[in-house]
């Protein structure tokens, strides 16, 4: 009983939360480039994802994982699912403007004719304004690189695939007292 008191009157006082995020968006200006070509091709598509993670005092910090789906404007018009998995920083300021970047730590994207692009890296920088309590419009520059490519037939080979696109997102930010 001495021991659930104590824990209640620690709970009384923190100020940390775990944040759970989930959102969805659509790609705009997206550019994908192949490592033997100079020219980039446009793509667009839409974005679902969620960050889980803490929050303590405006900073804020955890995973957070994504999936896409993107139509490259090529000659076949490609489509590619794409997800990845990230860490995430960012500020929660009082005057409901946040910010957050993250930096891309695994994932895959496949495309119609079963090649997977894999061993992503690159990172994401965003803002965002809440005009209600749980509630967020977001905006969010991505890159991203693709640094092997395995085909139908399970041969893998070395590439450069890089991506870069805008995110616009509505998100639903939940802070749930630790």
């Amino acid at each position: 009983m001495k021991i659930l008191f104590a824990l209640f009157c620690l709970s009384l006082n923190t100020q940390a939360s775990f944040l759970i995020e989930p959102y969805a968006g659509f790609n705009f200006n997206g550019g994908w480039s192949e490592d033997d070509s100079n020219s980039t091709n446009q793509f667009s598509g839409t974005m679902y994802g969620a960050r889980a993670g803490v929050q303590n005092m405006g900073f804020m910090f955890g995973v957070d994982g994504r999936k896409g789906e993107w139509e490259i404007d090529n000659n076949s018009s490609t489509e590619l699912s794409y997800n990845h998995f990230a860490l995430f920083a960012g500020y929660d300021f009082p005057i409901f403007l946040r910010v957050f970047a993250s930096y891309i730590i695994g994932g895959n994207a496949t495309d119609a004719d079963d090649n997977e692009y894999l061993q992503p890296s690159g990172y994401t920088l965003g803002v965002g304004y809440k005009f209600f309590p749980y509630l967020s419009a977001n905006a969010e520059y991505g890159t991203i690189n693709f640094k092997e490519r395995e085909n139908a037939l399970g041969t893998n080979t070395s590439t450069d695939e890089r991506a870069s696109y805008l995110l616009f997102s509505v998100s639903v930010p939940f802070n749930i007292g630790i």
